[in-house]
């Protein structure tokens, strides 16, 4: 966050800060706490080794009937950091070329913290609620079957910075 705030020499109440790909919210909370004037938007975490994947697919089975995405349900088998047609088109003449910064951390992270994020997604958090709560039982049981009581979790945050022309 720092690292933004020096680029731009941000003066925190100067204007609009949003937060793309916002996740669970964390480094949204810390710019709050700097920002008069925030908005967050949406997640995705970075899983590495083949159990994970597995449990991700399995968690994926769960609440794929429940999604819904302008671009089709298939958008969430792909990752959207790959996608990059947004940094393209008309509008973008106007503003410098995107520099690129990654920030990695890790997280210890237990079995209700994976139920409550997914919990906290919109599009669970919209399903009436007798599926809501049917959905994340059946998220709870398979970390539960899947032994997952407590792990860390891997989290990347893409920071693209620029500046009007």
């Amino acid at each position: 966050m720092d690292a933004a705030f020096e680029y731009w020499r941000l003066e925190p109440a100067g204007g609009l800060v949003v937060d793309l790909a916002a996740g669970t919210g964390r480094l949204t909370a810390q710019l709050a706490k700097r920002c008069p004037h925030l908005v967050a938007v949406e997640p995705v975490a970075e899983i590495e080794d083949d159990e994970q994947k597995r449990l991700r697919a399995a968690l994926r089975d769960i609440v794929a009937p429940h999604i819904y995405h302008p671009k089709g349900k298939d958008q969430f088998t792909r990752d959207p950091r790959d996608e990059r047609d947004w940094q393209t088109g008309r509008g973008w003449e106007m503003f410098e070329p995107l520099e690129y910064r990654a920030f990695f951390h890790e997280r210890d992270t237990t079995r209700a913290d994976v139920v409550g994020l997914i919990g906290s997604w919109s599009f669970i958090g919209a399903l009436d609620e007798p599926t809501r709560a049917d959905v994340l039982r059946r998220v709870e049981q398979l970390l539960a079957e899947s032994g997952v009581e407590k792990y860390v979790q891997r989290w990347r945050c893409d920071l693209y910075l620029t500046r009007r022309r």
